[in-house]
């Protein structure tokens, strides 16, 4: 098993898509890198003017309508809850303060946590398109059937190559997130901005850096397991593309029950916590349609749940599919 496992990494690190991939990832993410850059830039003497300015103006006038502006406010409040009754606004302070009208600059596991939730959406995709072009070439070749003549256990064939794509996508992906981490606190320290972050701050991006490989991982497997069964890589892609399709629409169509659509737990795995929003149909006393708005939050551990049960399904289905079907 272990011979089968080390060819199979020979041949992904052989394959000049594996490289290409690997050269897209790096230009992509040095390109997010740029937003990190803006984010943690001081405030230069300009804006402090420009937003002392501003402040000044809004306090004014302010003073001179407050009373309105609060009354406004409260009249707001009262529609707002009759037809949102999840929404809440707060109409005890809407003075102008100065933190207001000045660019935020967040502390840096902040910054990190968030651009490690783009990341892993980035790097998901990518991995599951390489788990999908290094399962379906050896279908696509023919080089699967030459393959199974020296091998001839289907499962130990199937065996060996998903471990050998989750083994190069954890060490790919986790490198490149160990880099991008080290380029983010670079611009941060060039920018003059403090690292001493305390330990619940170091364990949140650690949770980050770590969802960035989990996922990868997953779609890599998903991917992989998908190849088995399609054995075309264009196949695959046009499956996941119309799966993305069809679960956007039942997202917007499913309401409450929208919570358990594949791109809504991506998208809290990627990110820890993900906010969905949707509507109920009413009617109001005098028979005219109304609409109420809510909220609701997924989790991580439910996202985790449902994309490692998914890639535990796809993989049977896979594996299924390899050991019954003939291999032309």
């Amino acid at each position: 098993m272990m011979r089968l496992w080390r060819v199979e990494l020979t041949r992904i690190r052989s394959r000049p898509l594996t490289w290409m991939v690997a050269l897209l990832s790096v230009l992509l993410l040095a390109m997010m890198l740029t937003d990190t850059w803006q984010q943690t830039m001081p405030v230069s003497p300009a804006e402090q003017r420009q937003a002392d300015q501003a402040f000044s103006q809004a306090k004014a006038e302010f003073e001179e309508h407050g009373e309105q502006e609060k009354a406004a406010c409260r009249q707001a409040q009262e529609d707002v809850n009759g037809r949102f009754p999840q929404t809440r606004i707060d109409c005890s302070d809407i003075a102008p303060r100065p933190e207001n009208f000045i660019r935020r600059i967040p502390p840096f596991h902040e910054i990190a946590s968030s651009t490690l939730g783009d990341i892993a959406l980035l790097l998901g995709m990518f991995s599951l398109f390489l788990g999908a072009s290094w399962v379906a070439a050896e279908f696509s070749t023919g080089s699967i059937s030459t393959y199974l003549l020296h091998e001839p256990r289907r499962s130990r064939v199937f065996l060996s190559k998903i471990t050998a794509t989750a083994t190069a996508v954890l060490i790919g992906t986790a490198t490149l997130t160990i880099v991008m981490l080290a380029a983010m606190a670079a611009t941060a320290q060039i920018h003059g901005m403090s690292l001493a972050v305390s330990g619940q701050a170091i364990q949140d991006v650690a949770t980050a850096a770590a969802r960035v490989v989990g996922l990868s991982v997953l779609t890599a497997l998903g991917g992989a397991a998908t190849a088995f069964v399609l054995r075309h890589s264009a196949a695959v892609l046009g499956a996941s593309f119309t799966l993305l399709v069809v679960d956007s629409w039942g997202a917007s169509m499913l309401s409450e029950y929208a919570r358990w659509t594949l791109l809504n737990n991506v998208q809290a795995f990627a990110k820890g916590s993900w906010q969905f929003h949707f509507s109920r149909y009413g009617q109001n006393a005098d028979g005219s349609p109304s609409y109420s708005w809510f909220s609701e939050t997924i989790w991580f551990a439910q996202g985790c749940g449902v994309l490692v049960g998914l890639t535990a399904l796809v993989l049977m289905l896979g594996w299924w599919s390899f050991a019954r079907r003939d291999v032309p």
